[in-house]
């Protein structure tokens, strides 16, 4: 069983790994955060790999976002914006609107135009979640309908705050690595549920649109392979 950090150990080094790789091909990485504990905890592992001045660019994108202000303590991407202020490539960071700048709906499809012009269709270098107890990523949560396209607009997230952005499964699962951390006891219940293919989980749901890799430091093992069936 790996320790938890282990775990975040395991998933900087896959990012950075892909980052690397991209680069090597000439190529602008496009890395994609969630927040939250284990989200914060990776991003500063990524950031530490940075350092080293280099003619680069990492493209920083957020699998979801409250739609609240940016000084809003609620808010995921301060923390992980703030890892990432000593890397030495050149970072882009695409960051949802906030209530005092744009209209709630708008913010989505601006979102949507971000995607565009930086990426396209284009794969995701790399997708890296957490899933919630209940078996959500990103703001994607049970029982609730998922809006076609790239990024929705959430207003009844069953936590809060309720109104908030999200990429939908079909634009997490356009990538070329993606990881799935779900770390402590109180997912165990939702990563037994992911094995077993329940089809209630928005996880469950990921997996089968996209091969993704489990990282946890519960007792089943601390890796397990999900692919599209």
């Amino acid at each position: 069983m790996a320790s938890g950090h282990d775990a975040i150990a395991l998933a900087v080094d896959s990012a950075l790994t892909a980052i690397h790789g991209q680069w090597e091909s000439d190529l602008a990485a496009h890395l994609v955060l969630a927040g939250g504990r284990s989200g914060s905890d990776v991003a500063a592992g990524i950031a530490a790999g940075l350092t080293e001045p280099r003619p680069k660019v990492l493209h920083l994108w957020f699998a979801d976002e409250r739609f609240v202000e940016y000084g809003d303590p609620d808010r995921n991407d301060f923390a992980l914006i703030k890892a990432f202020a000593s890397v030495g490539c050149t970072l882009v960071v695409h960051r949802y609107g906030t209530p005092s700048s744009v209209d709630f709906a708008y913010a989505a499809r601006h979102y949507v135009t971000e995607l565009q012009r930086a990426l396209g269709d284009e794969p995701f270098t790399i997708v890296i979640l957490s899933m919630g107890e209940d078996g959500h990523v990103a703001s994607i949560f049970p029982s609730r309908a998922e809006s076609a396209g790239d990024v929705f607009a959430v207003d009844d997230a069953p936590k809060a705050p309720p109104r908030r952005i999200s990429l939908s499964l079909d634009r997490l699962a356009k990538n070329n690595g993606c990881l799935l951390l779900a770390l402590g006891g109180s997912k165990s219940s939702a990563i037994r549920a992911l094995i077993d293919e329940d089809l209630s989980l928005p996880a469950t749901l990921l997996a089968m649109k996209t091969p993704l890799i489990l990282i946890t430091d519960q007792p089943i093992g601390n890796q397990v392979e999900a692919s599209q069936s």
